[in-house]
């Protein structure tokens, strides 16, 4: 059976032959462009007794430099490790603004004078009694109090809250 052969596929053989022929017939040769001479040097400097060691040239001094090279660790990459085909997952969501904690304070009663109105209130068997612009524990600040509603302002963050008196 005869297998067809392209022009082109003879070309490239042919070039191949060429190429391994000049390099087996013509051999190695020094960076000088001397073939067969091969630089001699001495193991240890001044040393009369140390053996003579051909210097490497050419390809061998290049394989040389290779095998002293110094890479980062960074510029190696994983090639054969795991990838997916999953898109990234989204990046996580911004943290909240802080917000005032509940209030801590039981209202225990009111006592409703013509002007003013008292408030009493409760936090660790501790009792207070507060009218609207009092500061409780340099954290809240009662802002005003009507008949059904207090309104503080919890002050690390100036926020408002309502609290409800009437059950």
């Amino acid at each position: 059976m005869k297998l067809p052969v392209s022009p082109l596929t003879l070309f490239i053989l042919a070039v191949c032959a060429g190429v391994a022929g000049y390099t087996a017939l013509e051999g190695p040769k020094s960076e000088d462009g001397d073939a067969g001479v091969t630089p001699v040097v001495r193991n240890h400097a001044g040393d009369e007794r140390a053996p003579l060691v051909a210097a490497p040239t050419g390809l061998a001094l290049r394989l040389e430099q290779l095998q002293h090279r110094v890479t980062g660790a960074d510029d190696v990459s994983d090639v054969f490790g795991a990838t997916s085909m999953k898109p990234p997952p989204p990046p996580p969501p911004p943290p909240s603004a802080p917000h005032a904690p509940p209030f801590s304070y039981r209202v225990m009663g009111s006592m409703r004078d013509e002007s003013t109105v008292d408030i009493f209130l409760t936090a660790n068997d501790r009792v207070f009694v507060v009218r609207s612009g009092d500061v409780l524990d340099h954290t809240y600040r009662v802002d005003s109090i009507d008949a059904h509603r207090m309104v503080v302002t919890y002050l690390p963050l100036k926020e408002q809250q309502t609290i409800a008196l009437d059950r």
